[in-house]
């Protein structure tokens, strides 16, 4: 009988764990979304619970809201001391080779203010 209703205690508590897990993440009423697609399993999602109704809002206008990440990319500029030398040594192949591979110098990213 102790096993059972500990057995009773763990599924309750598994139980309630699993509703604060959904509700963290769909809000506390889950029915309001027509879809939800998971992807990326490395990446964490966090929204403010009270954001939620406006996300809904926008969903409903038609709004296709997405996850997004940084994601930091290479280019040649990183490399300049390699790339260099390797223009001094005549390396030419190291040179096409990081040329194909690396995003191009196109010079600083500044946003741009657009109201």
């Amino acid at each position: 009988d102790n096993e059972t209703n500990e057995t009773r205690t763990s599924s309750t508590t598994d139980s309630e764990r699993s509703n604060n897990f959904v509700q963290s993440w769909l809000g506390t009423n889950p029915k309001q979304w027509k879809h939800i697609y998971f992807t990326e399993p490395d990446l964490i999602l966090q929204t403010r619970q009270t954001a939620l109704p406006s996300l809904v809002q926008q969903l409903n206008k038609g709004w296709i809201l997405t996850a997004h990440r940084l994601q930091p990319l290479p280019h040649i500029r990183q490399f300049d001391d390699i790339v260099n030398t390797a223009i001094e040594t005549n390396n030419a192949a190291l040179v096409r080779y990081l040329s194909q591979k690396l995003l191009p110098d196109f010079g600083s990213f500044h946003h741009a203010n657009i109201t």
